[in-house]
């Protein structure tokens, strides 16, 4: 929000990016959201129709029969609830008496949810919010339904050559051996492991809150990107370079292991105290190896989507203020760290996902700049 809202002696106020947009008829405001949101409707269209036609050429019995909806809407309606209960919550904090004071009364409950209603509620917020998730559950939807099937195309192939590669851009080191002295302690790699793990929640959440924003060029640029990001690095580029994984390297390469003191230390802790990543890749390999085609047991490490959608998320988190962006850029960081050293990936993985989401992300803003002018949209 912007600015104060006096309430008899109260007044509310908000650091909410983006303003109320002006009354509108229903039919424009749906035509807003559409031209606004037709890129992204096309590009996600045209990708789930891609790999219905391509699990189809390929003779797989049931294309995108193992998509899984119920469960990624039911998880997605949750995070919408949470999101609400939060910023509920967070407007009634802004709530203060004339002098700055907290005040103690259920009308800074009624001004926080005036003030919710006025912004999110506006009819073409919620428009946007329910099309844009609605949109992004599809597409995640499409790419775990695709992820399994990688290996029945191409199988795991590129998993020595991007070892070496690693060492290679590291000075001839491993790098999970150069972070292991500074990570390779219980104190760090648990809660490391935790936040790694709470990646599926913010991904969520990040998505709902610039979905519910009212900076309608942000929001589309963030948006497109998003999809970009999955689409050319989840899809394409990790059939291309199928590649397990370090966890993994022992299963798909033969000879010595680089890796296998790693593993070892995270298997220890895990004996000990539960490592969730330990735990998540034994469940991986268990439906992979089993030949089971279910959303949840994809296998694949370059590119690294995870690290991809971390960076975006710090890209935006610049375009919204300083306290934004730096806390993105660590978490940014956090994920690509706890990427290589919990297993997960080579470090080149996170490397190449960056700059890919960096270019899209600056290749993106002259072309919605330009979409906009000409369907006179405003940011």
């Amino acid at each position: 929000m912007s600015g104060a809202r006096a309430h008899g002696t109260e007044r509310v106020t908000s650091a909410s990016f983006g303003l109320g947009v002006p009354r509108r008829s229903t039919r424009s405001v749906f035509w807003i959201v559409l031209i606004e949101h037709a890129p992204l409707m096309l590009l996600v269209g045209t990708y789930v129709a891609g790999v219905w036609f391509a699990e189809r050429a390929l003779g797989f019995p049931d294309p995108l029969g193992n998509v899984g909806l119920r469960n990624s809407l039911l998880v997605w309606a949750l995070t919408l609830i949470g999101y609400v209960v939060v910023r509920l919550v967070w407007l009634r904090a802004q709530v203060r008496g004339p002098n700055g004071e907290w005040v103690r009364s259920a009308t800074a409950w009624r001004d926080a949810w005036d003030e919710f209603r006025r912004r999110n509620l506006a009819l073409e917020r919620l428009l946007t919010v329910l099309l844009a998730t609605g949109l992004t559950v599809l597409l995640l939807r499409t790419y775990a339904s695709w992820k399994p099937l990688i290996t029945t195309v191409v199988p795991f192939r590129m998993d020595a050559e991007l070892m070496r590669l690693d060492q290679a851009i590291h000075l001839g080191h491993h790098p999970w051996r150069l972070l292991q002295p500074l990570l390779g302690h219980p104190a760090v790699t648990l809660p490391l492991d935790l936040l790694y793990a709470m990646w599926h929640p913010v991904n969520c959440a990040f998505v709902i809150w610039l979905a519910w924003s009212g900076r309608r060029l942000l929001r589309a640029r963030f948006l497109l990107v998003y999809a970009l990001a999955w689409i050319l690095l989840g899809t394409v580029g990790a059939t291309i370079l199928s590649s397990a994984g370090p966890c993994y390297y022992a299963l798909v390469v033969p000879g010595a292991d680089p890796y296998a003191p790693l593993l070892g230390y995270l298997h220890r802790l895990h004996s000990s105290h539960g490592v969730i990543a330990v735990t998540i890749q034994q469940n991986l390999w268990a439906y992979y190896s089993g030949g089971s085609v279910l959303p949840v047991n994809g296998i694949s490490a370059m590119p690294s989507v995870h690290v991809a959608a971390a960076i975006l998320f710090a890209l935006v988190g610049w375009q919204v203020g300083l306290a934004a962006g730096i806390g993105f850029t660590i978490y940014a960081l956090v994920i690509l760290t706890g990427s290589v050293h919990l297993g997960w990936h080579y470090a080149v993985d996170g490397y190449v996902s960056a700059a890919a989401v960096l270019l899209l992300w600056v290749a993106s803003g002259p072309v919605l700049r330009r979409y906009f002018a000409a369907v006179h949209l405003g940011d």
